[in-house]
């Protein structure tokens, strides 16, 4: 690296060095390198920290999940004992615990349990406890199963192993969830039954191939699960009794004789606590050679004076010079060259600072998934969005938001696709409107090809915002857009709200405008209290709030319909109508509700139908629609996600049928599938636990192994086939992550066959 000499601090270096040789070298080197790995370690140890939060905040997340899943299979009325111990819906019983246990990846089965009763029920049928734990989990050091699942009152989990075959174990966790006595007649337990490797896999995923050791306790101390980098580091009974007494922080501790900075992080959720374990010497590996380097240096100044004095200020200076670069740099590109050969002090400290990166680039991703958890649940949110707001820095400040959604109209066949999406969404995160203090945020919908603009206004109410000033915001956006479009974007805009719970309502009422602006406006911008009535003027309702009802149903946004139809009824209620009329109005309700449903392929029975029709008073037609309504859109959250899983599983597909092909990368998957890197990359990760490159590399490890035993071709034949140019590369990292060369590792298999 060439140095720029004007600096001063060079300048007075050589000064230093030219007067006084020796002593004024030595203590000036001695501060630095010392100042160095304090340094060091403190970067190390933060990034550290970052990650342990990431890992944390995750698994709470998942956990939500988990106890929402628990919320929707208390509510099923098919869970209840009465149909799970009937002779006739017994079976129903066991169909819906299937439906819930395929729809969650994450679980390996869920368990259905009633106090007092000797059966449990399954995804595969109902057993009893004693069949349970000797066929299905045989769990070897949990002999308390069955009392426990009669005595639990809160929620728990444990961690226990199950004999897989004779010589075979494997650790699987159980949370268990009880049933609300106030829901039923009879208390149950929901049984969450998930492999450790759900957490093993997260935490490899995060802390990747750094040395360390991280553990995970629950409140009451008792170990949930483990995962070792580095297999040296491994603890007695009271080294982990004393790591689950910590307090959050980095503290600096000795156990079994070595030295440990030990960084806890504690869940506000459940109360868990998050350990891992950095050895120390990982710190100072790289600069051990520092004592005899000073030596070195001392006796070259003396003897070579002046000349060796500019030398040692370069070299002195030069890691200067790079840490001020380092700082200055918000990204960093690696040279994978660099990286396999042995680090120096500040190489280790380049790559440590590119891991704290890395946790802060994933920031744009979770907060889209945050936007479309808001746009979809709204206030069924409300449990963590005070934490997610803080998160991610969002403020209302008394203010208000409101949604405006815009289709992509580029054709799949358009070559200019992804990089104009690229850029609209690089637009959106830097564009300042008109307001002062507002914001957007630009949002990617997955299943129907639009982006969602989310618009905060802060300091001013919604009753305050006019739709002149609306319609001027998104029209600056249109302008802005249009420069990279080729065409001039269309936008359907909801109503303000003032709470960002609020903002599915919202969205609804955009959808709503931009379904008729594509259908029936040469317009680009239209509002959701704008649009006309194409209603028959003898009836009240006007038909935005018909199409608004519907959309909230297709969306399986229960809160957002029964609001809707409240809506309806009250318009309704201050009209004086003739009988006739009215019959025709609730008719037309019916009938929007029985549309949606055809539209997301849900299937009411006949005799549904027929309770429907035979309303007696509005509020007895409203009780029941809220009830058809409910069913619905329950539906439509498992029917959305399954279509979710369903371009997961295209995209999972189409890399296993082309990993071997040299020219495919992530943004090739998400050119072919019609999306960002960015989304595509968090979906990617979501459905199978790795990165895309991870994910690749072990598709292609695992095709070279197998090919290294089955059959004569060269080592840099198989390499080339599976799709890798660089076969020295490869070599190393086989190497590196098998221990033998791939000519080592064919003999001793063979040898061993």
């Amino acid at each position: 690296m060439r140095i720029r000499y004007k600096s001063k601090l060079f300048i007075r270096y050589m000064i230093s060095y030219l007067l006084i040789f020796l002593i004024p070298l030595t203590i000036m080197t001695l501060f630095f390198y010392q100042n160095a790995s304090q340094h060091l370690r403190y970067e190390i140890e933060q990034s550290y920290m970052a990650k342990l939060k990431h890992a944390q905040t995750t698994i709470d997340n998942r956990v939500i999940d988990l106890q929402k899943l628990g919320e929707f299979i208390t509510m099923d009325k098919y869970l209840t004992k009465y149909y799970a111990t009937h002779p006739y819906y017994g079976i129903t019983t066991i169909n819906h615990l299937d439906q819930y246990t395929s729809a969650n990846p994450l679980v390996d089965e869920i368990l259905l349990y009633f106090k007092g009763n000797d059966t449990i029920y399954s995804s595969t049928g109902s057993m009893s406890i004693d069949t349970l734990l000797k066929k299905k989990y045989p769990f070897i050091d949990w002999p308390s199963f069955a009392k426990d699942i009669n005595s639990i009152d809160s929620p728990i989990i444990r961690l226990s192993r199950v004999q897989v075959s004779q010589d075979k174990y494997k650790n699987m966790m159980v949370y268990m969830m009880p049933i609300p006595q106030a829901l039923y007649p009879t208390s149950g337990i929901i049984v969450f039954v998930m492999e450790e490797r759900v957490l093993s896999d997260l935490f490899e995923s995060v802390f990747g191939d750094i040395s360390n050791a991280l553990y995970l306790f629950d409140e009451n101390q008792q170990m949930i699960s483990s995962w070792k980098h580095d297999a040296s580091i491994s603890l007695d009974g009271q080294s982990l009794t004393s790591i689950s007494e910590m307090n959050e922080g980095i503290q600096l501790l000795n156990l079994e004789d070595t030295d440990y900075s030990t960084i806890a992080v504690k869940s506000d959720l459940n109360g868990w606590i998050y350990v891992s374990l950095i050895p120390q010497d990982q710190f100072f590996e790289k600069v051990a050679h520092i004592d005899t380097l000073l030596i070195i240096v001392v006796i070259i100044t003396i003897i070579f004076g002046g000349i060796v004095a500019y030398k040692l200020a370069k070299q002195q200076y030069n890691p200067i010079y790079k840490l001020c670069q380092l700082a200055k740099t918000s990204s960093f590109q690696t040279d994978q060259g660099m990286l396999e050969t042995r680090y120096n002090e500040w190489e280790l400290l380049r790559k440590t600072v590119e891991y704290g990166n890395y946790v802060d680039k994933q920031t744009p991703y979770a907060r889209n998934n945050f936007f479309q958890m808001l746009l979809q649940y709204g206030n069924q949110c409300t449990s963590y969005i005070d934490e997610m707001m803080s998160f991610f820095d969002i403020s209302l400040e008394d203010g208000c938001c409101f949604v405006a959604l815009m289709p992509w109209e580029v054709s799949k066949e358009d070559p200019n696709r992804f990089q104009q999406r690229q850029e609209v969404m690089g637009i959106l995160k830097e564009m300042e409107l008109s307001i002062p203090k507002a914001y957007i945020y630009g949002v990617e919908l997955l299943q129907t090809d639009q982006i969602a603009l989310i618009v905060i206004i802060p300091q001013i109410s919604a009753d305050e915002v006019t739709f002149d000033l609306v319609e001027q915001i998104i029209s600056n956006v249109g302008y802005k857009l249009e420069e990279v479009l080729s065409y001039k974007p269309s936008f359907g805009i909801g109503n303000c709200c003032n709470e960002l719970l609020d903002i599915d309502q919202s969205y609804i009422e955009a959808t709503v405008s931009l379904q008729y602006l594509i259908a029936n406006s040469t317009e680009n911008i239209i509002h959701f209290n704008n649009l006309p009535d194409s209603n028959n003027i003898l009836l009240p309702v006007e038909e935005k709030y018909f199409e608004k009802l519907k959309q909230s149903i297709r969306q399986g946004n229960q809160d957002v319909a029964y609001a809707t139809l409240d809506e309806i009824f009250s318009i309704i209620e201050k009209t004086q109508l003739s009988l006739s009329l009215l019959y025709c109005i609730w008719f037309d309700i019916i009938n929007n509700v029985l549309k949606a449903a055809m539209e997301i392929e849900y299937t009411l029975n006949v005799d549904q139908i027929t309770d429907l029709t035979q309303m007696t008073t509005m509020e007895d037609l409203k009780s029941k629609l809220k009830i058809t309504i409910g069913e619905i859109c329950q539906y439509a959250g498992i029917h959305e996600a399954s279509i979710s899983m369903n371009l997961s599983d295209e995209m999972i597909k189409y890399v296993e049928d082309n990993y071997t092909d040299r020219d495919l990368s992530l943004e090739s998957v998400a050119d072919r599938f019609g999306y960002s890197v960015p989304y595509m990359s968090n979906l990617f990760k979501e459905k199978t636990g790795y990165t895309f490159s991870q994910y690749i590399w072990n598709l292609r490890m695992e095709e070279v192994t197998y090919r290294l035993i089955t059959s004569d071709d060269l080592v840099k034949d198989i390499v080339s086939q599976v799709g890798y140019l660089d076969v020295s590369n490869f070599i190393r990292r086989f190497k590196r992550e098998t221990g033998l060369t791939p000519g080592q590792y064919r003999e001793l298999k063979r040898a061993n066959s």
